[in-house]
């Protein structure tokens, strides 16, 4: 293999990792905010990582982090405020499975009808 073959099958390994280590970001955040925090804590190692030895595949790995947290970062603006009291219902909604959920709204007397959000709006009255 020549060095320019080599070099471009590092690239495509090293986008291909860099592809899977922001889908683990993503799967393993709680928040959108959550995700573009831990990705500009990888960037600002990945930075680092570059001051100590230059590199081109280092660069293209920043670029990607940063056009992620670009999109991200954009797609947080646009987005609609949720309405009041909404933030309560999503918090609940992760810290407890529907089972307990429903548990909960049998002990307060109410009714366990309905998917899991319209019984958390009931619990939280």
């Amino acid at each position: 293999m020549t060095s320019d073959v080599r070099e471009v099958m590092a690239s495509i390994r090293m986008q291909m990792e860099t592809e899977g280590e922001i889908e683990q970001i993503i799967r393993t955040s709680r928040t959108t905010e959550q995700a573009v925090q831990r990705a500009k804590a990888k960037m600002a190692n990945i930075e680092e990582e570059l001051r100590k030895s230059p590199s081109k595949l280092l660069e293209q790995k920043l670029a990607m982090y940063q056009s992620f947290v670009e999109k991200v970062e954009a797609g947080l603006r646009a987005r609609p405020p949720l309405p009041k009291g909404e933030e309560a219902v999503i918090a609940y909604d992760r810290e407890h499975t529907l089972k307990e959920i429903k548990e909960i709204a049998r002990s307060k007397g109410l009714s366990t009808s309905g998917d899991k959000k319209a019984i958390i709006r009931r619990i939280l009255g």
